[in-house]
Parts: structure tokens; C-alpha cells; sequence
């Protein structure tokens, strides 16, 4: 109930028109948007599972950034490093020779990071892909070392 100008200081309330509207919702809908957070909706809509147009965001960089180094061929790998060693950019990482020892590839980091992973095995077979996998080809693994490259011990 309302109260008009007229009236004030009697007590009386006069009944508001109110106009409402009837939205029917789909219960699953409603429950859907309740247990499901945004970007996981934006997911399932651009897959199709829900209808409508989901939002696609770019991704930021969060942390330092790695690196990985895969051969692309097969043969002996003789690293130069071993894990947990920094190392600077252009550094010799290792190199791949066949099994006479001619040399194949040289590996140099692409940047001053520090060595992570550094595979020990000197089998590189890079047909070897045991469920689509490339493990048998993954070198090294480097990480931008926030402490920046150590030099000296």
C-alpha cells in the first residue's frame, strides 16, 4: 500500500498497482547458472554442450616462462649441462651425433634460464612415440630463472 499527498497524517494506505510480469525459467536453466561459474559456462558454450555464444578470453602470462627442447632426429644425445645449472643464452646445451659420432645438431638455449630437466639417456629415437607421446625426443626443459643467470660459483 501506498501512501498519497492526500493522504498524510491519516493512516490510510491505498492499494499500489503493481505490473508484473511472468518469465517462465527452465529449472535445469536456473540450476545450471547457479552451480556452474561463468567461465565455465563461456567453456561449455563454445564447445556447444549449451546454447548461445561464449566468450573466448586471451590468456595471460602468469609465471616465468619455459622452455622445452626436443630433437628432431635420432641419434646419441651428449649434453653439456646437467639439471639444475644455469645457463646463459646461446650456451651449448648438448649435441646429437649418430651412432659413428658424426656430428648431427647442436643445441643452444634460447635464452638465460635454468636448466630444469636434462634427460641423462643417450638414445634419442624419435620414431618411438608410445601413445602419441614425444618423450623419446625431450632433452632439456628450461624455466626463466627469476633470480636471473648465475655466474660463478
Amino acid at each position: 500500500m501506498a501512501r498519497t499527498p492526500a493522504d498524510r497524517g491519516t493512516g490510510r494506505r491505498l492499494p499500489r498497482r503493481v505490473c508484473s510480469a511472468v518469465v517462465l525459467v527452465d529449472p535445469a536453466e536456473a540450476l545450471l547458472h547457479r552451480l556452474v561459474p561463468v567461465a565455465g559456462r563461456d567453456v561449455l558454450t563454445l564447445l556447444g554442450a549449451l546454447p548461445g555464444t561464449g566468450v573466448r578470453y586471451t590468456p595471460r602470462e602468469v609465471g616465468p616462462r619455459h622452455w622445452s627442447v626436443f630433437a628432431e632426429q635420432s641419434g646419441l644425445w651428449h649434453p653439456r649441462i646437467h639439471g639444475g645449472e644455469s645457463v646463459m643464452a646461446g650456451q651449448v646445451l648438448g649435441e646429437l651425433t649418430d651412432v659413428f659420432g658424426d656430428h648431427l645438431h647442436t643445441f643452444v638455449a634460447p635464452a638465460d634460464a635454468l636448466a630444469t630437466y636434462v634427460c641423462t639417456s643417450p638414445a634419442v629415437d624419435v620414431d618411438n612415440t608410445p601413445h602419441g607421446n614425444n618423450w623419446h625426443q625431450h632433452l632439456v626443459q628450461l624455466v626463466e630463472d627469476p633470480h636471473g643467470p648465475r655466474r660463478g660459483p
